[in-house]
């Protein structure tokens, strides 16, 4: 049960936040709302209020239907796989359902804009202002890679879990590529007002920089949270889900901050020219616009970026991340099948083979220095890398600072345990009982000659 809550709660807080940033899609912020430009007159119609008061409402109950499919799942799905299948497909519907009101009341808007006469007639070009705009530096590269150094410090004593280390530079370098290289400096201009420019631009900019070298710091404590505390799961796993919640929330409160920025410096602004690109963006979220060279292009409101699908690459890029989505479900199914495949215990002449799906251990009979008949698996077993499902543990686990290499079902009542002349320990395990009694009497019969 604590399991299938902690699952839940590394996800349930998506459906608020989704809703809270459909919220604010209904204040203006450079005369946008709903991914729609309009003039000041539009901010009083009665129509479009209606418009945004019912993609509200409809924002409102995608929450709540969100939220109870969630806690009913966590409370009567008990089976892991069919779990996790339920909760890929509740990410999707996350993902998606918000969108369906978004698109509705977005198309509503662009059809009262044209019978009011709100349309600006601007040409179909990108406007850049990159001259206007004064220079914020970024973070200095030095401090993301003391952060790759000591993320990667704790492999000195956790040589066996190295691999989680590595993962987590890399991601730290990942942040450092995307403050540098994922920002454009496309015009962030309402109007003519050079100072505007400016400042809108920097505020963007500056909140961008300080988000990426947060990830970074982020990655650093996730991963001495795991080094420092590794016989302690469940604090382990308590102050990962709390530090990414920290994260999130500073998130999130840069992306509103910088669209309150956006609502002010916007409030009244000058109507003479107003940069209306209504045009390029389809259902006010996807950018097609190909006199756009970018591939990757800001999004009119708020921190982040998005692809420009008249590109070739934006459109294969989308094309991969909608397969994503749909296969995400249909992925665990197909594991649950990989992981029910038995596991199977051989002898020849050489070796002994332990087999399941794709993981086989063979141990050379050379190198047993012995093998005995245990019942039950050690106490406090905690896996370090690998599987532990209800009926497969694989991989590696320890016991009081004990590791072990396991391949076994832990509700089967007898377990081979064999001991290499290098330490290695193994506790290996089938279906078949007897089988596993009839492998340690051949090993005692050979070793008793």
């Amino acid at each position: 049960m604590i399991e299938r809550m902690i699952l839940w709660l590394s996800l349930i807080w998506i459906a608020p936040l989704e809703y809270f940033m459909m919220k604010n899609e209904t204040k203006f912020k450079k005369n946008i709302v709903i991914g729609v430009t309009l003039t000041e007159e539009a901010k009083t119609d009665t129509e479009v209020i209606n418009i945004l008061n019912r993609f509200l409402r409809q924002s409102k109950l995608v929450t709540f239907l969100l939220l109870g499919v969630a806690m009913l799942s966590a409370i009567f799905i008990k089976s892991f796989f069919p779990m996790m299948s339920v909760w890929a497909l509740w990410l999707d519907a996350c993902i998606v359902l918000y969108y369906l009101p978004y698109f509705l009341a977005n198309k509503k808007l662009k059809d009262l804009k044209k019978q009011r006469g709100w349309t600006q007639k601007n040409p179909n070009v990108v406007i850049v202002d990159t001259g206007d705009i004064q220079e914020y530096f970024p973070t200095p590269a030095w401090i993301y890679i003391i952060c790759v150094i000591v993320t990667l410090l704790p492999i000195k004593w956790q040589k066996e879990d190295w691999m989680l280390y590595v993962i987590s530079a890399i991601t730290i370098f990942i942040f450092l590529f995307s403050e540098r290289y994922l920002y454009r400096k496309r015009s962030e201009r309402v109007n003519g007002e050079k100072d505007l420019t400016i400042a809108l631009s920097r505020i963007r900019y500056k909140n961008w920089t300080k988000i990426w070298l947060y990830g970074a710091i982020y990655m650093v404590a996730i991963s001495y949270t795991y080094a420092l505390l590794p016989s302690i799961p469940i604090l382990t796993m308590a102050l990962i889900l709390g530090f990414s919640f920290l994260f999130v929330c500073f998130a999130v409160s840069l992306e509103f901050q910088t669209r309150r920025m956006q609502e002010r410096l916007t409030k009244d602004c000058d109507q003479v020219y107003l940069v209306d690109e209504d045009a390029n963006w389809i259902g006010g979220i996807l950018y097609d616009n190909p006199n756009d060279s970018h591939l990757l292009v800001n999004q009119r409101v708020g921190l982040n970026t998005t692809i420009n699908l008249a590109k070739p690459a934006g459109k294969v890029i989308f094309g991969m991340m909608v397969l994503v989505l749909i296969a995400l479900p249909a992925l665990f199914p197909v594991m649950e099948e990989y992981y029910k495949q038995p596991i199977e215990i051989t002898i020849n002449q050489n070796e002994y083979i332990a087999h399941q799906g794709m993981t086989t251990y063979t141990i050379p009979k050379e190198e047993v220095a012995t093998m005995e008949l245990v019942k039950g698996l050690p106490e406090r077993l905690q896996r370090t890398s690998g599987t532990a499902l209800d009926h497969l543990y694989k991989g590696n686990f320890k016991a009081d600072s004990i590791r072990y290499t396991l391949l076994c079902d832990p509700e089967d009542p007898f377990f081979l345990k064999v001991v290499k002349k290098d330490g290695t320990i193994y506790l290996l395990s089938e279906q078949d009982e007897k089988k596993i009694e009839d492998l340690y009497k051949t090993y005692q019969i050979k070793n008793s000659k």
